[in-house]
């Protein structure tokens, strides 16, 4: 009997190259590939990174003519066209809404991740946002299967559109930092906090797009207000040619430092494990993987309030919902009288991310759902 074949399309490809979506993929990709026959749509230029590869392990690698950056629709429909022999695909997000009718009319069943909230994102302009919205609508209306990544997300949706019969609320998973329990002693850690200049659980970090909807600027000001603050804020985020961008970097002093894109996996693993908070200003979207990453190295989580934060760090993080709030709470946790209640919430936050968020607990959802779909 041959296995029921499945096809990711809608992230850029793996190996993981640039962000949640990739890891995601390639994470539950390998986790399938005993079970059910796996390919994962990959970009072009994703292709010439990896020396033209055609299978990591069990799983089978196709690359589109198109980049999905350049030409998203295009970069879809190509995709699908390529994978016109699974039984089953899973769409990262909804650019697929366009072109899912073809692998449709040919009876494959055809699940799709929203991923986050796009069209509430204040990044893009007003057309662009109806666009999207009307992007959402039709994936959601149409896809013989939604699945989300938190309960929030399905809320929202429900509310924005109609409520579905078939869906599932699986989230992303994450794995325990290996830098955390090494402190300052391994070489590659001291390395790295000399090169930036940093202290061992001596300084803030946001690792994050410098993007509008992540409020970075709300950090910032939070921050400007703190009379005397003990430790600097580090950001970590690519410093693009925007108009947001700019205006965020005149901020930048002695105390505020923008080191740029980490894209090696163990330094921004070193980053996150040697922090003394982490700030996590995401306020579009559901279990966002970089906050599960820092729960996972045993940081402190100081939040946007919104439901999504909330459901997954389960009200155990700090929250701040203006600048003066933010200023309170960096007041408060480098108070030393406070930090029993400071470890409290790490301890907290680190069980909540290996209780929910383990990658064998989602891998095992996935597996439950791809079984149920003849």
């Amino acid at each position: 009997m041959s296995k029921t074949h499945i096809a990711f399309v809608g992230s850029r490809g793996i190996p993981a190259n640039h962000g949640g979506f990739e890891t995601f993929v390639e994470k539950l990709a390998l986790s399938l590939e005993n079970e059910f026959q796996v390919t994962v749509l990959c970009e072009r230029d994703q292709k010439g990174k990896f020396s033209n590869l055609k299978k990591i392990s069990n799983v089978s690698l196709r690359y589109s003519i198109f980049n999905k950056s350049k030409y998203p629709n295009l970069y879809m429909l190509d995709s699908h066209l390529r994978c016109l022999d699974a039984d089953i695909i899973y769409s990262c997000g909804v650019l697929g809404s366009l072109s899912m009718w073809i692998p449709q009319i040919f009876g494959k069943t055809y699940i799709t991740n929203p991923d986050g909230l796009g069209w509430k994102r204040d990044k893009y302009s007003g057309i662009k946002k109806i666009l999207l919205s009307f992007l959402f609508k039709v994936s959601y209306t149409l896809s013989n299967r939604m699945v989300f990544d938190s309960e929030a997300i399905k809320t929202v949706l429900f509310e924005s559109f109609r409520k579905r019969k078939n869906f599932s609320v699986i989230a992303y998973g994450s794995e325990p930092n290996q830098f955390v329990s090494e402190a300052n002693q391994n070489d590659q850690i001291k390395e790295m906090l000399k090169r930036y200049n940093l202290k061992d659980k001596a300084y803030h970090l946001v690792v994050s797009r410098l993007e509008p909807e992540n409020n970075v600027h709300l950090i910032l000001e939070g921050y400007r207000m703190v009379s005397n603050p003990k430790y600097p804020l580090i950001i970590v985020g690519r410093t693009l040619d925007t108009k947001y961008v700019k205006e965020l970097l005149k901020y930048e002093n002695e105390n505020i430092r923008f080191i740029g894109g980490l894209y090696e996996e163990n330094e921004l693993s070193i980053a996150r494990a040697s922090c003394f908070s982490y700030l996590h200003g995401h306020s579009v979207g559901g279990t966002n993987p970089s906050l599960l990453e820092a729960m996972n190295s045993t940081n402190l989580c100081i939040c946007h309030d919104n439901v999504f934060n909330r459901e997954v760090t389960s009200n155990d993080g700090y929250y701040f919902s203006t600048a003066e709030e933010l200023s309170k709470i960096f007041s408060k946790v480098e108070d030393h009288e406070n930090l029993k209640e400071v470890e409290e919430k790490k301890i907290k936050l680190k069980s909540r991310a290996l209780e929910s968020y383990s990658w064998p607990d989602i891998t095992s959802k996935y597996q439950q759902l791809f079984r149920s779909i003849k």
